[in-house]
């Protein structure tokens, strides 16, 4: 069977492998809130704009503004989870989306190479891994980096080791270097304080041979064979309920609530427990799926 994947699964298996199950697998496609997290949103719109600055696609402020826009639409159509002022909230953040575009500036020592572009490799023979660098960089010497923008509400700079075993921030490395011909160096990360609409000092994290190699595989084989199992559970009866389907999946409790309550607590523990079908209440749906070759995937095994 072929699957395509992204560091957001394996990093969701890591968190709860259960809710990886009813997220990307229930009844086929995975089943996701109607309202979305406003962090979430806001971290995507910033990589894409700057992505877009980097490429010369709009200019600081035309970018500043479309994010604007675009974070204030997405409000309008889902709602953001946990707001209790959908409206005055989204506002403040959508202005501070707007203020990081606008105050963005770039080292004129490094060339942009490719910017905002969906890059892929072979991660096993049946899974192809997906990853979207907000852009690869080259010095003069000839070495390349990767770009990688990292958006938190805060930050303390003793999180910077750290970093260098962020899942999303291996993933990008691993495909850049894969898909580089030259001298791959390592990654220059910018890290945005949302909070306060500020970039922070950034910083450098070396490549690391073993450790991304050995993330890359781990990461491989612990997809193939989350997609096998959710496979073969979908097929072997897709009338129980969420939860029976989900049962082969370890259940991370302290995920339920820490750091924030799960977005999928109404089906494992609520209302929605005996339910085959939660994406047919009202605060969920049918996940949205965003790789194209995965929508050419799942319309082939109609």
């Amino acid at each position: 069977m072929k699957m395509v994947t992204e560091w957001y699964r394996a990093f969701r298996f890591q968190v709860c492998p259960r809710s990886r199950f009813l997220e990307f697998h229930l009844n086929g496609v995975g089943v996701e809130r109607r309202e979305v997290s406003a962090a979430q949103v806001a971290s995507e719109l910033i990589r894409l704009y700057i992505g877009t600055i980097l490429d010369k696609q709009f200019s600081a402020k035309d970018a500043g503004d479309c994010a604007y826009t675009d974070f204030l639409n997405v409000g309008r159509k889902r709602g953001f989870y946990g707001s209790k002022n959908n409206f005055t909230e989204a506002k403040e953040v959508a202005w501070k989306i707007q203020k990081v575009l606008e105050n963005f500036a770039f080292d004129p020592s490094f060339t942009v190479v490719i910017a905002n572009k969906p890059m892929s490799v072979q991660f096993t023979d049946d899974i192809r891994f997906y990853s979207t660098p907000v852009a690869v960089v080259s010095k003069e010497t000839g070495a390349y980096y990767l770009y990688f923008v990292k958006v938190t509400s805060s930050w303390r700079d003793d999180r910077r080791e750290a970093m260098a075993r962020d899942n999303q921030l291996l993933s990008e490395m691993y495909v850049a270097k894969t898909l580089c011909s030259g001298d791959f160096a390592g990654a220059i990360v910018q890290v945005i304080s949302l909070s306060k609409a500020v970039y922070e000092v950034p910083f450098m994290v070396s490549w690391d041979e073993k450790l991304t190699t050995d993330w890359a595989e781990e990461a491989g084989f612990q997809e193939q064979r989350v997609e096998m199992l959710a496979d073969s559970v979908v097929a072997n009866d897709p009338s129980r309920t969420a939860v029976e389907q989900g049962v082969a999946f370890a259940q991370h409790r302290h995920a339920c609530s820490f750091p924030y309550p799960c977005q999928m607590n109404e089906i494992c523990w609520g209302d929605l427990q005996n339910e085959p079908h939660p994406e047919n209440d009202p605060r969920f749906m049918p996940r949205e799926i965003k790789l194209v070759s995965e929508k050419e995937l799942v319309a082939s095994w109609k």
